[in-house]
């Protein structure tokens, strides 16, 4: 497990087909500096604007809500008490069950 989480895209492409797997893939993906975005733009229940989720590899994920012209709402920016390695199946999991949809 250790040497696949090594490679940032290979980890991030892994855990967007989890969530797809489950019926919850991510709508886009933008690669940061220090972290991906994977953003979910269209209603969900907990979230009917669209929710980003932050994954810093080796470090921690955020979340931030988005406004109804899908831009993130300032100052609602929260950490995930998740580890930061996850499994690709257990993040879509956990994705799952923030975006409000049954895993």
């Amino acid at each position: 497990m250790a040497l696949f989480w090594q490679d940032r895209r290979t980890a991030d492409a892994a855990f967007a087909a989890a969530c797809a797997a489950i019926g919850h893939g991510p709508d886009e993906r933008h690669e940061e500096a220090r972290r991906t975005a994977f953003w979910w733009t269209t209603s969900r229940p907990a979230w009917p604007h669209g929710v980003i989720v932050f994954w810093r590899h080796g470090h921690d994920w955020q979340f931030v809500p988005l406004d109804r012209d899908e831009n993130p709402i300032r100052g609602h920016a929260e950490q995930l008490h998740w580890p930061a390695e996850l499994p690709p199946d257990e993040a879509a999991r956990r994705v799952a069950e923030l975006l409000g949809e049954p895993a």
